[in-house]
């Protein structure tokens, strides 16, 4: 096996067993407020090695077992149900001999979206930007709230595709008890809406808000300015720096401090034909923001403000719903 060889859903259509899976390192390769991701080599029924990553959520001598069981069941039960190009695989829960089971997928050498495009100037942002809506239109048109949208949550493939991960606070719409965690996201890539009541009572406190198909449209509007200019986000120093600041004025002053502006992202990194769509996903309410319908059949994807001689190939309308 050579290192960074990468392994899709079919390769892993048949059976295999926990002992198979084996930790590569002592340290995770990366680490998220709730989670620590691992290495590791997974051996097939025909014994060919692949290399896998697997989430291991944080825990402490505080940790409910119970309810993190059944936070870690809720994770692995929405990631199941939702198959699809754009979304990254998942292989398993697998109990390998730590106080609680793990979550497999893939391991993608190119790492997460914003760590692909620092490392590939050339990439094709345009099919970077498909792919990403394509998924998030996908897990809508199935109920699926994600809830966590951001560059560090959607890896590229080895073949340059997009792919949407972490559903560790994902929901799914309309069935009670599938919200998997009371966090409500990111707050920089976070719709006004929920940032204000997390930054003021915290993130894990409950009741916690929800997070809803216009909030992902608001964070989907971030991701795409950046994939189309670079990650992190240019209002992500000013978040940091004057976040408290903003939570003592009106809500206005939330939306102002959250909302890219055009003087951050000026006419040549951006057309206004481009931005003027993405504006419409950063609405204050949030019901005047479109859906991902609207967005897939909008100016956002049409050839003449992405600068591409191509046509996108849309779902039908009917099969991508709010």
């Amino acid at each position: 096996m050579e290192d960074g060889t990468e392994v899709t859903f079919t390769d892993c259509a048949g059976p295999f067993h926990p002992e198979s899976l084996v930790q590569i390192g002592r340290w995770g390769i990366c680490e998220g407020g709730n989670s620590i991701i691992y290495l590791a080599k997974l051996v097939l029924s025909d014994r060919s090695p692949v290399l896998v990553v697997f989430k291991a959520l944080k825990v402490s001598p505080e940790t409910d077992p119970v309810k993190y069981s059944q936070r870690l069941d809720r994770e692995a039960r929405v990631w199941h149900r939702i198959k699809h190009r754009n979304i990254l695989p998942f292989f398993g829960q697998f109990d390998i001999g730590r106080s609680f089971p793990v979550l497999i997928s893939p391991y993608y050498k190119f790492g997460h979206i914003g760590e692909y495009l620092r490392q590939h100037s050339g990439a094709d942002k345009r099919k970077l930007l498909h792919d990403v809506a394509f998924g998030l239109a996908f897990l809508h048109d199935a109920g699926v709230v994600h809830g966590d949208l951001k560059a560090e949550n959607i890896l590229v493939d080895k073949d340059g595709v997009a792919c949407i991960g972490d559903f560790g606070i994902s929901r799914i719409h309309g069935v009670s008890g599938f919200t998997t965690s009371h966090r409500a996201g990111t707050l920089v890539y976070m719709a006004p809406e929920l940032w204000a009541y997390v930054t003021r009572h915290g993130k894990d406190q409950s009741p916690a808000p929800r997070a809803t198909f216009e909030s992902d449209i608001w964070t989907f509007g971030l991701v795409a300015v950046g994939i189309w200019t670079g990650f992190p986000l240019k209002t992500a120093k000013r978040v940091e720096q004057q976040g408290r600041t903003a939570l003592m004025g009106s809500r206005a002053d939330v939306e102002d401090l959250l909302r890219p502006t055009r003087q951050q992202y000026g006419s040549d990194a951006v057309s206004d034909a481009m931005w003027g769509e993405l504006e419409k996903c950063w609405q204050s309410n949030p019901d005047s923001r479109p859906t991902m319908t609207a967005l897939l059949l909008s100016r956002l994807f049409n050839k003449t403000v992405v600068d591409e001689a191509d046509e996108v190939v849309l779902y039908p309308r009917r099969s991508v719903r709010r």
